[in-house]
């Protein structure tokens, strides 16, 4: 029995086990960085009163992914979150934003319609990026 369990533990060990891949988890923290500037965005906007709860903040975020970089990647990263191409990434959510909220109008939706259908839409990349984050760290 101790030695089956052994076995079954040796085999499993390599599926348990945390590889650190720079790009995996850049693109995982953009994306968990992203869900965060949505949904305070959002709770900001004329729909905010559709968010129930107080949204992550993206220094939050920030903070979390940090722990989880090494040396090198957290320099790398504080260095990208004070560049002009992130704070324009972060300025492009506003403009996904209000193109959507548009388009919703433009097909003659009330604004509390369209704000439930802007929520529902956003819904899905908030919960990718947060999904790709958490499928990142989860053996950490």
């Amino acid at each position: 029995m101790k030695k089956s369990l052994l076995l079954g533990l040796l085999v499993l060990m390599p599926l348990v086990t945390w590889s650190y891949d720079s790009f995996e988890i850049s693109n995982a923290a953009g994306m968990y960085l992203t869900s965060a500037d949505i949904q305070q965005k959002l709770s900001t906007s004329q729909c905010g009163y559709v968010i129930k709860k107080a949204p992550p903040t993206v220094e939050g975020r920030l903070q979390e992914i940090l722990g989880y970089l090494n040396y090198a990647d957290k320099i790398e990263l504080e260095k990208f979150v004070r560049s002009s191409e992130f704070n324009q990434k972060m300025k492009n959510n506003d403009v996904i934003i209000n193109d959507i909220k548009k388009a919703f109008i433009a097909e003659g939706y009330d604004e509390k319609t369209t704000c439930g259908l802007l929520l529902g839409t956003l819904s899905q990349m908030i919960a990718k990026g947060d999904s790709a984050w958490r499928n990142v760290i989860k053996f950490r």
